[in-house]
């Protein structure tokens, strides 16, 4: 992959926008940097997404959604939003740069343009630095919704943990060794990968994910109680974008008959004890959860809402807790977000019959039936 290739590929898919903003440097860096996320969107989303040489509909969809924002940003000449671009690829091009860290860079430039689609006022939150040049904590966005309500958004991009990725490692250090010493005429390895991580205190997959994303950090100094805050997760790195979407869902059918409850769903709204259901199918015993998600903890209720972003679906989920709900303006201006499923979103729309305590029993009732599922609900029907 060259610059020229890359250069066509962007002409002929017109993304006019990261062709402007991505010049020769930044294109070279991306070529040399070739395990990062950027060289993955780039290849596969544009070189050879025109070839059609591989299943890369995911990373063209996520160019095309960024592309729609730089070409708006570059036609309003909208400085702000030009400069944190910069200034994010200055970052995720530093040496010391990991891999999460590029990818907690272009999740955050991903869920921009998402809510950039929504309203188009808004802007970037700079770097703040204290007396002593330490970082003060602040959100990394703003926008400005109907009415002069202002909200405010952090960005978490979750990636596979340390320990996952040393298993995975492992077992691929034990299979090509196996090659080279043991050569067959046909070989493969099947790796069962759990992006959410493997936590011996937990029995499931289940479990382990409700556990992870339940835990994702969204400090008091950065989300102010008196504010409209938004948690954005951003699940477009490799090890999520895939993610069932059948997880944001409070309950689902499985394979052969059998239940499962949504593991990012009870993340947010499951209460400690709340059953835990994965593909069950009434045999064995069922597991709880050992904690409550994180709308039900008293330390969270400065988050008015959390947005969940995928690259083909975004859902958003209220805190039915919250102490600063998000006024009913800012959610009819945030369905009209790219990509928006209103049908999994848990919020208070139509707004006239959803009034503070009706969706507060809309949650409880939610999380009655999954506790009300019993094994005599499932035996005898697979």
């Amino acid at each position: 992959m060259d610059i020229l290739e890359i250069r066509k590929a962007f002409e002929e898919q017109l993304l006019c926008g990261i062709n402007e903003l991505f010049n020769e440097n930044i294109l070279n860096k991306i070529i040399v940097d070739n395990k990062g996320p950027l060289y993955k969107l780039i290849k596969d989303g544009a070189v050879e997404y025109k070839t059609h040489t591989n299943s890369s509909n995911i990373e063209h969809h996520k160019l095309q959604q960024i592309n729609t924002f730089f070409q708006e940003i570059i036609n309003k000449k909208d400085k702000k939003w030009i400069n944190w671009i910069e200034h994010s690829l200055n970052k995720y091009f530093d040496t010391n740069a990991q891999i999460y860290q590029k990818s907690a860079i272009v999740g955050e430039i991903y869920s921009a343009s998402i809510i950039y689609s929504a309203t188009h006022k808004g802007e970037p939150i700079p770097e703040q630095r204290g007396k002593g040049k330490e970082n003060i904590q602040t959100p990394d966005f703003k926008f400005n919704f109907i009415k002069n309500n202002t909200v405010f958004f952090e960005v978490n991009t979750p990636t596979i943990n340390t320990d996952e990725k040393e298993r995975i490692k492992k077992i691929e250090q034990v299979f090509e060794e196996k090659v080279r010493t043991k050569p067959e005429p046909v070989m493969s390895c099947l790796i069962e990968i759990s992006a959410a991580g493997n936590n011996p205190k937990f029995s499931t997959y289940a479990e382990n994910c409700i556990n992870k994303f339940s835990n994702i950090k969204a400090f008091k100094k950065q989300l102010k109680a008196g504010d409209y805050n938004v948690l954005v997760v951003s699940l477009i790195d490799d090890d999520f974008c895939l993610f069932p979407t059948e997880q944001l869902c409070y309950i689902h059918n499985g394979p052969w008959g059998s239940l499962s409850t949504g593991s990012i769903w009870q993340a947010f709204y499951g209460k400690e004890n709340d059953k835990v259901l994965e593909g069950y199918i009434g045999n064995g015993n069922i597991p709880t959860m050992k904690f409550s998600g994180m709308f039900e903890r008293n330390d969270k209720n400065n988050i008015s809402a959390a947005l969940i972003i995928l690259p083909y679906k975004v859902v958003l989920y209220e805190n039915h807790n919250a102490i600063n709900p998000l006024p009913k303006e800012v959610l009819m201006s945030l369905i009209n977000m790219h990509d928006f499923d209103l049908n999994i979103s848990e919020i208070r729309i139509p707004y006239s019959y959803f009034t503070d305590l009706e969706f507060k029993n809309k949650i409880k009732k939610q999380r009655k039936i999954i506790n009300s599922i019993t094994k005599n609900d499932l035996c005898g029907y697979v």
